[in-house]
């Protein structure tokens, strides 16, 4: 009830439907979008038959859904928003399917295979769509500085030089040359000439 509004309000109505909202709007929405949030929850537990089966579903069955999206996130450069949302829908999608088409498999045994589609998912997808622009993934290292493998070469400088100056400015640029493997962009930093 606390986490929905935000999401409802700021990314969906305020993004997508009204985005010159005033504050006073933004409130009444936030309002509302909690009353549905208590509706659906309330709806939801008159057909519920076990809170133990719901519980189960969520850690072992949801959370495989979310899963593979979240780790490559910090360890894929390649990785990108689409992969993201694809490995979620698809890890989701999988987590609401499985349970109808393999009634027999527990919720904490169908994990795997939800982990596995949702990989798929997430892979396809960032495979078959254009890389991030090299700045989002620069401005992305600047703030986050998350030291993943893999890393393109210009992460290393922040092992030796401050938060301030670990990003190369203009005395050392990067430039894309290419992708040399999937989720390996190979940087080369080189001095500027002006």
């Amino acid at each position: 009830m606390n986490a929905a509004p935000p999401y409802i309000v700021n990314d969906l109505y305020k993004r997508f439907v009204n985005p010159e909202a005033s504050q006073r709007t933004c409130m009444r929405m936030s309002y509302a979008a909690s009353f549905g949030v208590v509706l659906l929850g309330v709806t939801f537990g008159w057909f519920v038959g076990s809170i133990n089966d719901v519980i189960q579903w969520i850690v072992s069955a949801l959370w495989g859904g979310y899963t593979a999206s979240n780790v490559l996130k910090w360890y894929w450069w390649r990785f990108n928003g689409y992969g993201y949302f694809w490995g979620m829908a698809t890890g989701i999608g999988a987590a609401m399917v499985i349970p109808t088409v393999l009634p027999h498999v527990s919720a904490l045994n169908s994990f795997p295979i939800i982990l596995g589609i949702s990989l798929i998912g997430a892979i396809a997808a960032t495979l078959s769509t254009a890389p991030e622009d090299p700045e989002v993934l620069k401005n992305f290292y600047k703030r986050v500085a998350p030291g993943a493998s893999g890393a393109p070469s210009w992460t290393s400088c922040a092992k030796t030089t401050p938060p301030s100056s670990r990003i190369p400015t203009s005395s050392a640029t990067c430039s894309t040359s290419s992708w040399a493997s999937p989720g390996r962009p190979v940087w080369s930093p080189s001095r500027s000439t002006s």
